[in-house]
């Protein structure tokens, strides 16, 4: 299945860079990374290993985005090691691989799921930290690792930056109320991280801090209205719970983990022997993600990853201390056992090896024939361009007005797999005709729908100028039209603009 949506944006992205970066080696992609900071560069960073590793095809970067998943195995088995015996910490692993979101981290290719699995660690790790034990090395790596938090997704700081730095309140207000004999050494040690933390920041925030601040205002004010998502309270409050994003990213599992974090805590409440250090402060940090996404306009599955990882990472340290109860403070060990067998046999006969956030368009069939022959006249129109030392000298210039059916982002993949550089152009973003008639004026190629075809992304605003558009781009003397779709009498247009183009190439 040809990848879409977001997916196909980063690895556009990484193709791009691994083959037009100017230079050669390492340095060219530091070079492209500062002068064109991209809006994810770890997932952009994955996609670019992939290709370079596994060739330009699309399968290659899901392969290099194995990393993440195998980041949260590591990360279980290294919480788990109060279970003891090894069989035991295996199908304590292994039962969470059935998780929806957990199989996503390698069938989505995107950077909100391994951000939130790094913001997640980050949080979980820093409650934990017992601070009059930690060395300046390990510091300044709890700093690095908020640092990673915040990079991997840096369009996603107004969430992270602030649960970050209220995993460091919560640890000096548990420091002072609890442990006040080391009260100012830790608080200390507290203020190293996060001066370390701000000065990692610093040069992250010299080459993001422009683009990550123009994308924020854009989500948030200039495009508000498209990217809302309609709904009541009840559809906000509960999406990533018991609504949609819940339902697909966690299902059973939200349950699950909510009577086993329940009972975790009325044990942590009664017994004081059990109170292990940072468990109430990790769970007030995923109630605490979980309101600030409820609040959010936006809802998308992929932005309740924020909440989604950090709260599996809550179901399975609570998973690991009720063990640890059950087999050392009750002496039952064949208690845990039997139900770490019975709970993996269970998911392994009932729940599925593997899922998607989305099952396949019924329509993507009808995609690859229509990005062949858009393919095939960017490589002409690219090839007679070459005529024209205006025109050569610069990628050329897509506009799009629809992001549907033909993602924009999937053109510009393929093209770059034949070695033809394109910038796109999205018109479909425009707010009145003039607008969307400037951006086909500077285009050297058109994609436009037929009228007569129903659009499946009517919220974007310039789709309500298509027609006129439609209109509009007619009256081009000397363009080339092509029609791309041309199923049930619906044609999509590729429409080539005559001013690069030599005339012995232009016709119709």
């Amino acid at each position: 299945m040809i990848p879409i949506y977001d997916d196909i944006n980063y690895m556009s992205d990484g193709l791009s860079r691994l083959r037009f970066s100017n230079g050669s080696g390492l340095r060219s992609v530091v070079n492209s990374f500062i002068a064109d900071p991209p809006h994810a560069p770890v997932t952009t960073l994955t996609a670019m290993m992939g290709f370079w590793l596994l060739g330009p095809e699309p399968i290659a970067a899901y392969i290099a985005n194995s990393w993440v998943v195998l980041l949260f195995l590591v990360f279980l088995t290294w919480m788990s090691r109060p279970i003891g015996n090894t069989l035991d910490r295996a199908l304590f692993i292994a039962t969470f691989l059935f998780v929806p979101v957990v199989q996503a981290m390698v069938m989505e290719f995107r950077p909100d799921l391994p951000a939130g699995l790094i913001v997640g660690i980050a949080l979980y790790t820093i409650c934990t930290i017992d601070l009059r034990q930690a060395t300046r090395a390990r510091l300044f790596g709890l700093a690095a690792l908020f640092v990673a938090a915040t990079i991997t997704k840096p369009t996603a700081f107004i969430l992270v930056m602030p649960a970050l730095v209220g995993a460091l309140l919560l640890v000096a207000v548990r420091s002072i109320i609890i442990d006040r004999e080391h009260t100012r050494s830790n608080l200390a040690k507290i203020a190293q991280i996060f001066g370390a933390y701000i000065l990692l920041m610093l040069p992250v925030s010299l080459i993001w801090g422009a683009p990550t601040y123009r994308y924020v205002y854009d989500a948030l004010f200039t495009y508000a209205d498209v990217w809302r998502s309609s709904g009541d309270i009840q559809f906000h409050l509960l999406y990533n719970s018991t609504g949609i994003g819940g339902q697909v990213a966690l299902g059973r599992f939200l349950r699950n983990g909510l009577a086993l974090i329940c009972v975790d805590a009325v044990i942590w409440a009664v017994r004081r022997q059990s109170r292990t250090r940072g468990v109430i402060e990790y769970y007030l940090l995923v109630a605490g993600l979980y309101l600030a996404l409820a609040i959010s306009g936006e809802k998308t599955l992929y932005q309740g990853s924020f909440f989604y990882i950090p709260f599996v990472i809550a179901f399975a340290a609570a998973s690991v201390r009720i063990l640890v109860f059950v087999k050392d403070i009750l002496g039952l060990k064949w208690l845990a056992r039997a139900s770490l067998i019975c709970v993996a046999a269970f998911y392994v006969y009932k729940l599925p090896l593997a899922s998607y956030y989305y099952g396949a368009d019924p329509d993507a069939f009808k995609l690859p024939p229509m990005i062949n022959r858009v393919t095939t006249q960017i490589g002409e129109v690219s090839l007679a361009n070459a005529d024209n030392a205006t025109c050569s000298d610069r990628p050329l210039v897509v506009v799009f007005t629809d992001a549907l059916p033909i993602p924009t982002e999937l053109v510009k993949f393929e093209a770059a797999k034949i070695g033809i550089p394109i910038a796109i152009a999205p018109a479909f973003m425009s707010r009145d005709l003039d607008e969307m008639k400037r951006f086909a004026e500077r285009g050297d190629i058109v994609l436009i729908a037929d009228p007569s075809r129903p659009s499946p992304s009517r919220w974007l605003p310039g789709l309500a100028y298509n027609q006129d558009l439609f209109a509009y781009l007619k009256s081009w003397q000397g363009a080339e039209r092509f029609n791309i779709a041309g199923d049930n009498g619906k044609p999509i247009w590729m429409i080539v603009n005559p001013r690069c183009v030599p005339p012995s190439r232009t016709g119709n």
